[in-house]
C-alpha cells in the first residue's frame, strides 16, 4: 500500500483522543477512537492523567497505522491550552495535565506582571466576547509557572 499523500492524524479532545489515517482525498482508510474523560478533584479543577493520555495517542496511532497502512505526515490536533510538565530527564510528567477549563490559577488570587488579576481580566476579555480562550488559557498558565517556582 502506498503511503502517497496520506497522513496520520491524532487529536486529542476534551473527552476523547482519536487517531485516523486520512487519504489524500480526505476519506479514512482507518479511524480509531478512546473515552478519555477528565477528573474534577475539587470545584474548579480539571486534570487528565498525563501518562494516560500519552499512552492513549500512541495506542491509536499504532493501532490506526496498523489497520490504515503507511502514511507521508502526522497531523496533531489538541484542547485548546491544556497543558503537561514533563520532566526533561526522565520524560515523566510531574503532575497531572491540566485542563483549559481549570481556574486552580484563580485560588492564588492570579497576577499578571503588572499587578492586576487574572480573573478579572478573564472576565472583561469574556464580557467583551473577544480572545475568551486566550484568558482561560492564561490561567493555566499562570498556575503552571507558580508550580514551577515552587521547585526551584
Amino acid at each position: 500500500m502506498s503511503a502517497s499523500g496520506r497522513v496520520l492524524v491524532v487529536d486529542v479532545g476534551t473527552s476523547s483522543v482519536r487517531a485516523a489515517v486520512v487519504d489524500a482525498d480526505g476519506t479514512t482508510a482507518a479511524g480509531r477512537e478512546r473515552e478519555l474523560l477528565p477528573d474534577s478533584p475539587a470545584d474548579g479543577l480539571v486534570e487528565f492523567d498525563a501518562t494516560l493520555m500519552a499512552d492513549t495517542c500512541l495506542d491509536l496511532a499504532r493501532a490506526a497505522l496498523d489497520a490504515g497502512g503507511p502514511v507521508e505526515a502526522v497531523g496533531v490536533s489538541n484542547q485548546r491550552g491544556s497543558t503537561i510538565v514533563w520532566d526533561r530527564a526522565t520524560g515523566v510528567p510531574m503532575g497531572p495535565a491540566l485542563g483549559w477549563q481549570d481556574l486552580r490559577a484563580i485560588r492564588l488570587g492570579a497576577m499578571d506582571p503588572k499587578g492586576q488579576n487574572l480573573t478579572e481580566i478573564a472576565f472583561w476579555i469574556g464580557a467583551l466576547g473577544v480572545f475568551t480562550s486566550l484568558a482561560m488559557d492564561a490561567t493555566v498558565l499562570f498556575f503552571v509557572i507558580y508550580f514551577l517556582m515552587e521547585l526551584f
